[in-house]
This record gives C-alpha cells, sequence and structure tokens, in this order.
C-alpha cells in the first residue's frame, strides 16, 4: 500500500493523550453511570491511516474506567484512609474491533475479593449494534503509600467488594 503525505505526518501529540479519567472527562462527551463509562471513540484516539481503536488505546479507556471505579466505588468505603492500589495482573481478550465513532461502553464487575487485593472485569461493548468487543481483567492489590507496602484496606472496602461480587458467567461454547 502506498504511503500519503497524511501518513507520515507525527500525529502523536493528537493522539489519544488522556490516560487519566480527569483527561477523558475533559475532552467532554463522556458519561459516568454507576458500573462504569460511555464515550464515542474519537478519531484522535485512533492510530494514521486506522479506523479502529488500537489495543493500546483500549487500555487507556480501561485505566480510565478503573479510576471512575476507585473514585466512585472504593474511596467512599476508604474512611479517608491513605490507600491506593497497584497491579497484579492484568489479561485481555479482544473479539472485534471497536471502530471510529462507535458509542461505547465500558463495564466494571467485581469478579473476586481477598482481604489485601480484588479482581476487576472490564466489557468494552458497543452499543449500535450492540456487541461485545473485548473483556479485560485485572487483580489489583491495596497499597499504603506512605509504607511503600502492602496493605488491607479498611474493613468497609473489603465488606463493599464482596457485597458487589458478581457471579461468574457460564462460559459461552457456541461454535
Amino acid at each position: 500500500m502506498a504511503s500519503t503525505d497524511d501518513d507520515n505526518i507525527d500525529k502523536t501529540t493528537t493522539m489519544m493523550q488522556p490516560t487519566t479519567l480527569d483527561g477523558l472527562l475533559a475532552e467532554g462527551g463522556v458519561r459516568c453511570f454507576a458500573g462504569g463509562l460511555e464515550v464515542e471513540v474519537r478519531r484522535a484516539w485512533i492510530v494514521a491511516g486506522e479506523d479502529r481503536l488500537a489495543y493500546t488505546a483500549i487500555v487507556r479507556l480501561v485505566e480510565c474506567c478503573r479510576e471512575w471505579h476507585w473514585q466512585s466505588d472504593i474511596l467512599p468505603h476508604a474512611g479517608g484512609a491513605a490507600l491506593d492500589s497497584i497491579t497484579k495482573s492484568f489479561t485481555a481478550e479482544f473479539t472485534h474491533p471497536i471502530a471510529l465513532g462507535s458509542l461505547l461502553r465500558i463495564t466494571h464487575q467485581v469478579i473476586d475479593a481477598r482481604p489485601r487485593s480484588y479482581r476487576l472485569r472490564f466489557e468494552l461493548t458497543t452499543l449500535q449494534p450492540e456487541q461485545l468487543c473485548a473483556r479485560l481483567e485485572m487483580v489489583s492489590v491495596f497499597y499504603d503509600p506512605a509504607r511503600e507496602a502492602v496493605a488491607e484496606p479498611p474493613a468497609a472496602v473489603v465488606d463493599y467488594l464482596r457485597s458487589s461480587i458478581v457471579p461468574p458467567q457460564p462460559a459461552d461454547d457456541t461454535p
């Protein structure tokens, strides 16, 4: 395929810069709801010459959703305690491309909770047509930034997480 001059322009300064929830919200067009975010996939998030999100942009959007979960679900139960988390593991499965202009819903679900860690599942679904495009899981370990050590969060955080666990869904064995 022949390259055009437009393909050779360095567009990294306009590529998806918001890797934080605040940055994404500052762009506008984001709807936060209990359990996730909705966004319209923008041209600035897509690599030049492509028409769909790269996995790196998907991971950035998931990080924004994780931040929303932290602000809306964890901090209200932390009682002002100095609390942070670090990522222990991260897995992803990409099943369908996410096209430019798609209305995208990113949801988070607690699927396991332990005294010092928990597992979140993120699902990215286009809304028109409704199609699951990616599923990512992350294990987060609670961390005390002052002590620079893994920590147990306040009991109210663990209680909340355990009460929020979504039961496992049966595997889809259809061919």
